[in-house]
C-alpha cells in the first residue's frame, strides 16, 4: 500500500493554520484560560466521544474487528516501550516534578486532537474505526501510569497513589469506545438524522482541537523555548526517534501496510495536551508541561510529513 504523502501535507498545513486562528483568539482576549478549559471539556467529553461512535457506523465485519484487536494490542506494547525508554532516557533528570512530565509527555501522545484528524486525511472513516482501538488502551494506560507518574511527588500519605477507577472506566472516551463497538458487533445503525447530529458534532472535533491547542501555545514564552536545549533533545525522541523505532518494529514484523502506517501515524503525533492538564491536577510542573505540548506541536508540522514519507519508502521495500 503506497501512501499519497501530498494529503497528509495538506492537512497538517490546515491544522496548523486553525492553530494560528486559535493563537489569534488568545492573543486578542476573544478566549481566555477559563473558556480554553470549557472548551476542552467540550472536546473531551462531547465532540470527540461522538467522532468515535459515528466512526464505528460501518458495515460488520470479523476482520475488521479482528484488525481492530490488534492494533489495540500493539498500542499497549507500543505504551510499554514508551514507558521503559521514558524511564532510561530522562534517568538523569534529578528533580521529581520536571522527571514526570518528560516521561508522561514521552509516552503519551495527541492521539485524539491531532491523530484523528491525520488519520481521517490518509484513510477516511475506517482511519478514525482503528484510531478509536488505538486510543482505547490510552485511555487505560493514561488513567493509570499516567496518574502514577503524575503523582509520585507527593509527600502526603493523603496525597498517595490511588488507582482511579471511575476515570478509567466512565471516562467519555472509552465509554464512547465501547458503545461504538457494541453497535458495531450488533451491526446496528443510528437512525439518519441522529447520525448527522452525531457528525456534525463530532466533526467540531478537528478544528475546536487546535483552536485549544492554538491558546495554549499562545501564552509560551518563546524566548525561554529557544534557550532550553534539553526542550530540543526531548522533541528530537518524542517527534523522530520513537517514529523511527515504531516504523523499524513494523518492518521487521512484517506487519499489514495499513496497520503499520496507522501505528506510525500516532507514534508520531506530538506531546498530549493532558499533559498540562494533569500538572494542574496533581500539582506538577504546569510551565514545563505547557512548554513540551507547545514546541513538539510546533515543531510536528514539519515532522509528520517527514515520517510518514520515511515509511512510505521504507513499507515500498517490504
Amino acid at each position: 500500500m503506497t501512501l499519497n504523502i501530498m494529503p497528509v501535507i495538506q492537512k497538517v498545513i490546515v491544522l496548523f493554520l486553525v492553530m494560528i486562528a486559535g493563537i489569534c483568539a488568545r492573543k486578542f482576549k476573544i478566549i481566555d484560560q477559563k473558556s480554553t478549559k470549557v472548551l476542552s471539556s467540550f472536546l473531551v467529553n462531547i465532540s470527540n466521544p461522538l467522532l468515535i461512535i459515528y466512526s464505528f457506523q460501518i458495515d460488520f465485519d470479523l476482520e475488521k474487528l479482528k484488525t481492530g484487536a490488534l492494533i489495540f494490542l500493539l498500542s499497549a506494547v507500543m505504551h510499554i516501550v514508551c514507558t521503559v525508554l521514558s524511564a532510561v532516557f530522562f534517568s538523569r533528570v534529578k528533580e521529581i516534578k520536571q522527571k514526570s512530565v518528560y516521561e508522561y509527555g514521552l509516552i503519551f501522545a495527541n492521539y485524539g486532537f491531532m491523530g484523528f484528524p491525520v488519520l481521517m486525511a490518509i484513510f477516511g472513516d475506517i482511519g478514525l474505526f482503528y484510531g478509536a482501538f488505538f486510543t482505547a488502551f490510552f485511555n487505560l494506560f493514561c488513567w493509570t501510569y499516567g496518574v502514577y507518574i503524575m503523582n509520585r511527588h507527593s509527600d502526603s500519605q493523603s496525597d498517595k497513589f490511588q488507582v482511579p477507577w471511575k476515570k478509567i472506566f466512565l471516562n467519555a472516551g472509552l465509554i464512547a469506545i465501547i458503545i461504538g463497538i457494541l453497535l458495531f458487533i450488533l451491526k446496528i445503525k443510528l437512525p439518519s438524522p441522529v447520525f448527522d447530529a452525531f457528525k456534525m458534532v463530532g466533526d467540531m472535533a478537528f478544528p475546536l482541537s487546535m483552536i485549544i491547542i492554538g491558546s495554549l501555545v499562545s501564552v509560551l514564552d518563546f524566548k525561554k523555548l529557544i534557550k532550553s536545549y534539553f526542550l530540543y533533545f526531548y522533541s528530537f525522541i518524542k517527534l523522530i526517534i520513537l517514529p523511527l523505532l515504531a516504523i523499524a518494529v513494523c518492518y521487521i514484523l512484517k506487519l499489514p501496510s495499513l496497520i503499520s502506517n496507522i501505528c506510525v501515524v500516532m507514534a508520531a503525533m506530538p506531546t498530549a495536551t493532558n499533559t498540562a492538564v494533569f500538572t494542574e491536577i496533581y500539582d506538577g510542573d504546569s510551565p514545563l508541561a505547557a512548554q513540551c505540548v507547545g514546541i513538539t506541536t510546533l515543531f510536528s508540522v514539519a515532522t509528520i510529513p517527514l515520517i510518514m514519507y520515511i515509511a512510505n519508502y521504507v513499507f515500498s521495500l517490504a
